[in-house]
């Protein structure tokens, strides 16, 4: 399957959906000559809005669909208070989901992040309260978060089952 990357979205002031396709050398950082885009591609930006060509403060929503690759998502956000607060739902083809609440209060930015693996519940697994100038590293997992609210998620998707 050939990598298919789209960007749907709408704008405040329009009436219409704008759609943007690219290829993968506009999406990915540059592979090295042993490395493929669909195995080893690490998309240029952190958010969809960085792609567009509109500044985020206009946007209502977009859906970035990625496929063709090892890492297939549709990531949807909604974008409110001028693109400074987001609600961005992750969801992979294999049943994974993950929803991030993000809120910028002018360089102090704020982070819930929760997930739901295939069989599992939703569960929160990070939350961050920062400086983007000062306090980058509170971006990075703590080692076990991810696997501590895994093994949350999923004795909680047991426990349902036997109801």
């Amino acid at each position: 399957m050939a990598i298919k990357i789209d960007i749907w979205y709408r704008l405040r002031d329009a009436d219409s959906d704008g759609h943007l396709s690219l290829t993968p050398e506009s999406y990915f950082d540059p592979v090295d000559t042993h490395e493929t885009y669909e195995q080893d591609g690490i998309p240029r930006f952190n958010f969809t809005w960085q792609y567009l060509d509109v500044p985020r403060d206009r946007l209502l929503w977009s859906i970035e669909r990625r496929a063709g690759t090892e890492d297939d998502a549709t990531f949807s956000t909604q974008y409110f208070d001028g693109g400074r607060t987001t609600v961005n739902h992750r969801s992979d083809p294999n049943g994974y989901e993950e929803l991030i609440h993000a809120f910028d209060f002018g360089g102090t930015y704020f982070t819930v992040r929760s997930f739901k693996q295939p069989d599992g519940r939703w569960v929160a697994h990070m939350a961050t309260h920062a400086n983007r100038e000062t306090d980058a590293e509170l971006y990075a997992f703590p080692a076990d978060t991810f696997s501590l609210a895994e093994s949350l998620s999923l004795k909680l998707a047991a426990i349902a089952a036997q109801d």
